[in-house]
């Protein structure tokens, strides 16, 4: 008979124009397509999606290893320990237990199913190129060396005293790594330079073809193009860097750094996150990347519109909406005299929901707010201009 959807406590949805998405009980994830089909697999210990999350694959509680060729999970090994998707989605990067307790890191082939491997003493973390035919790994029971192994080639080895590589470029013309948790160096036709000072634990943004990089140093943001002698400090931007992407952008998590599907990161809207009064501010990087302009001061709770254009925060109880963000001061409040807890909108910020604190739910029409619902526990998602609640 017909399959119908279990039913289910949690949920996942990782991104608003995502073409799948995966919900899970105790049991089983169930990943779901836009079309409504649907297959259920075990549940994930690790799930990871390539940039456009047009690509999805997970490690489940045996430490197995499964590439979704659409909603059929395709098996790739066993024993792995930790495992990337690359930008594109083609190629997935593991490390697994080997035959004999050795470590192995490996690259596997969505396109031929096939697979490269080979033994390491260790490694303390990797990054892939975009396209996924190159990777950068420390050994980390080699005093942090730092080497790099291309498809059907001899790996090399680029620099010693190396704790973290964050990005590796397209054909792996570019090497990003940081040396003893201080400083930041780039890699590029055989040399080595300094591309700054980093400290403490690190937050960066990087550009698709990675010769860009916003990163946060001990409360400060800087910026950095690969043609520059030294980084740029950004005057008057504290806290913690967030990536603030627009939606219809791709993004990519490496380590602890976002690599975005952009060309540059100039012209670029970021965000930084308070810690002490959990809150967010909000910036626009200029053309030259010399500067960057506040946006808004203090936010509780932030969306950018898809196109990057408009704004929607909430702040003191109240949900505003900055309609051109070139015009940060022309704002406007949707919510009335509502004492709001909680919102969501549609990636082009059309529709807007908000919870008010005494939980209640309304939908913002042009100037008015209309009453949905009451007792509202929690505002989910939104999916294809639809609330869930």
């Amino acid at each position: 008979g017909e399959k119908a959807v279990p039913d289910v406590s949690d949920y996942t949805f990782r991104r608003m124009s995502a073409p799948c998405f995966a919900v899970q009980d105790q049991k089983e994830m169930v990943v779901c397509d836009k079309d409504g089909e649907f297959s259920a697999v075990d549940i994930p210990q690790q799930l990871f999606y390539s940039a456009d999350h047009s690509r999805m694959a997970y490690v489940d509680r045996d430490l197995e290893l499964y590439y979704m060729e659409k909603l059929t999970p395709v098996y790739v090994d066993d024993r792995v320990r930790e495992a990337r998707l690359s930008f594109y989605g083609d190629t997935i990067v593991y490390t697994r237990d080997g035959e004999n307790g050795e470590c192995e890191l490996c690259i596997w082939y969505a396109g031929t199913r096939s697979s490269e491997r080979i033994k390491i003493a260790g490694c303390s973390g990797y990054c892939i190129s975009p396209e996924g035919t190159a990777v950068a790994y420390v050994d980390a029971k080699e005093d942090g060396v730092l080497s790099l192994w291309r498809s059907g080639k001899k790996e090399i080895r680029i620099a010693g005293k190396v704790s973290e590589v964050l990005a590796l470029s397209r054909d792996a013309q570019t090497l990003l790594y940081r040396k003893d948790g201080e400083q930041i160096f780039r890699y590029a036709k055989g040399e080595e330079k300094k591309a700054g000072d980093a400290r403490g634990n690190l937050d960066y943004i990087l550009n698709e073809d990675q010769n860009e990089i916003l990163y946060t140093e001990e409360g400060s943001t800087w910026y950095y193009d690969a043609g520059q002698e030294e980084p740029v400090r950004l005057t008057g931007v504290k806290g913690n860097l967030l990536t603030a992407c627009y939606l219809e952008e791709a993004a990519c998590r490496q380590g602890s750094g976002m690599h975005l599907g952009r060309k540059t990161l100039k012209n670029m809207t970021f965000a930084t996150w308070n810690p002490n009064d959990h809150s967010y501010k909000i910036y626009s990087l200029d053309a030259g990347g010399t500067r960057a302009r506040p946006v808004l001061n203090y936010a509780e709770q932030f969306q950018l519109a898809e196109d990057g254009q408009s704004l929607l925060y909430l702040t003191g109880g109240s949900l505003y909406q900055i309609p051109d963000i070139k015009d940060s001061q022309n704002k406007r409040c949707v919510s009335g005299s509502m004492q709001v807890s909680q919102f969501a909108a549609d990636p082009g910020l059309k529709k807007i929901w908000f919870v008010t604190s005494s939980q209640e739910l309304y939908y913002v029409k042009k100037d008015e707010c209309i009453h949905i619902s009451y007792h509202l526990d929690r505002l989910q998602v939104i999916l294809s201009g639809r609330v869930l609640f």
